[in-house]
């Protein structure tokens, strides 16, 4: 019996997972952190859309 595994979606995970959810809105993340993380990083993208490549290593590297 093999079942097949989902991959998470998040570009920084390598998670797989049981496929789960609605098949019409089938479950994408492995874990809630996992949507977050997406949702950071997207948020993070809007706003340094139209940076310096400087400024955005800057913010990167920035440990707060």
């Amino acid at each position: 019996m093999s079942e097949t595994l989902e991959k998470c979606v998040s570009p920084v995970c390598y998670e797989k997972f049981e496929p789960s959810g609605l098949d019409i809105k089938p479950k994408r993340y492995c874990s809630d952190g996992c949507k977050l993380d997406v949702y950071a990083l997207r948020r993070v993208a809007k706003l340094l859309d139209g940076k310096s490549d400087s400024v955005k290593l800057d913010v990167l590297k920035a440990s707060r």
